[in-house]
């Protein structure tokens, strides 16, 4: 039962972790983005 649970775990946390990477290169994607948007009217 116990390396089935860890099993689960390790399954479940690469998946949550590579979202919080997505979801952060999305922020970061975006703030760049503004930036090129503001650095071309200068």
């Amino acid at each position: 039962m116990d390396e089935m649970n860890k099993e689960e775990i390790s399954d479940i946390t690469p998946t949550r972790i590579e979202d919080l990477a997505n979801e952060l290169w999305l922020e970061i994607f975006s703030h760049l983005d503004w930036i090129n948007i503001c650095l071309a009217f200068y």
